[in-house]
């Protein structure tokens, strides 16, 4: 750990202290426990690596090892399953050789990748795609809670033949990326190793509900400002609303936060929920209703205009062009570029000619997740964009 100034540096050493004993670390995050992606000075440190001793916990090779320090690199004692094994930390794995070489912060979890090769004969593997002694290597994926280290679910990616994964990410959508190696005979390589990669969810992944739900009522201009509390881990939100009386939702997947729905005259309720992942959403919560007057019309929303604002291509570079179709309107638009949080990082005014707005933008902000919103008489319409700079 090195401080800011460089002025001065502290360390530590962790694993069982045996000239026996081998604890190599390969990969180290600082987990955030704020906003999705940052991270705060008193955030812990979490290493992955390999536990390979004379006092086995789980088999008679190595094993995952995984440590978790406090900010100031104290060891974090509640996070550890094996001391005959390792002084600190926590290991998992079989009966034969298990590496770790890489970990990822889920919202309530952590995620391990490496190889095992270990049969399904206890302790924490159970899926090895090899059904026979000795077994080859698997890319194994594995669950822990990030609190204790409890084991939770084991996945093994591959085949019969040899396969492994170096390193383990989150990405913008809450699903995992894993990059690794493989030799499957599905490969067209006559022979050797070839580059493998798997994006996959977890799908048992679990969030809070969204709380601090507020709308902010316009009847002069029939619109809403619906705005929620951020919650840590989550990358996006489903708002959903509907007349009091009626029983189908508009659905908005995903929202931003806050976003803006212009409105017909009546009454009206909403509703908020997490994304935790791609297919798993937290409890819905509710917010207070709200009325407009019978003279309120409305343009219409983003889930019946989801085809009229396109950006392209998407990912981008930071060179892209956006498309937006709205009928025969002419007339003036704002287009804003929004942050995952919804803080407005570029504004412009825009003129619509014949119902069509054709523009191409230059963005200079880093790589990341961003929101493209045209605001129309008031009426917003959104859509995802994505920045991949080299």
């Amino acid at each position: 750990k090195m401080p800011g100034d460089l002025s001065s540096d502290s360390s530590v050493i962790l694993g069982k202290p045996a000239s026996t004993s081998d604890h190599p670390s390969y990969n180290i995050i600082q987990p955030f426990s704020g906003t999705f992606g940052t991270c705060r000075n008193s955030d812990p440190y979490v290493c992955i690596g390999i536990s390979h001793t004379l006092n086995f916990c789980l088999g008679s090779k190595h094993d995952y090892w995984v440590t978790k320090t406090n900010n100031n690199l104290t060891d974090n004692s509640t996070f550890a399953n094996c001391p005959n094994d390792a002084d600190e930390g926590a290991v998992y794995g079989g009966t034969q050789g298990d590496d770790g070489f890489s970990i990822a912060q889920g919202c309530d979890a952590y995620i391990m990748a490496g190889f095992t090769k270990s049969g399904n004969v206890g302790n924490n593997v159970s899926c090895n795609n090899d059904p026979t002694s000795p077994y080859k290597e698997d890319a194994w994926i594995a669950k822990i809670d990030s609190g204790t280290g409890g084991f939770i679910w084991n996945e093994s990616l591959g085949d019969t033949s040899n396969d492994g994964a170096y390193y383990l990410a989150r990405v913008y959508d809450a699903s995992f990326i894993m990059v690794g190696y493989t030799s499957a005979p599905a490969v067209p390589s006559s022979k050797g190793y070839d580059f493998f990669i798997v994006k996959f969810e977890d799908t048992t992944a679990t969030c809070s509900k969204p709380t601090g739900l507020s709308r902010t009522v316009q009847t002069t201009n029939c619109r809403v400002i619906f705005s929620w509390t951020s919650l840590p881990c989550v990358p996006s939100y489903i708002l959903k609303y509907k007349t009091f009386s009626g029983s189908t939702w508009t659905t908005v997947d995903p929202a931003p936060n806050p976003d803006t729905v212009s409105f017909a005259g009546g009454n009206y309720v909403w509703t908020v929920q997490a994304k935790c992942s791609q297919h798993k959403s937290s409890d819905t919560t509710r917010g207070a209703g709200f009325q407009f007057p019978g003279s309120c019309h409305r343009i219409g929303n983003e889930a019946e205009q989801k085809n009229s604002l396109l950006v392209y291509p998407n990912p981008s570079d930071g060179s892209f062009e956006i498309s937006f179709s709205l009928n025969s309107f002419s007339g003036p638009a704002k287009v804003e570029i929004l942050d995952l949080v919804g803080q407005v990082v570029s504004s412009s005014r825009e003129m619509i000619e014949g119902g069509l707005l054709q523009r191409k933008i230059f963005s200079p902000f880093p790589s990341g997740c961003y929101w493209v919103r045209v605001i129309v008489n008031d009426q917003a319409f959104i859509t995802r964009l994505i920045l991949q700079r080299d």
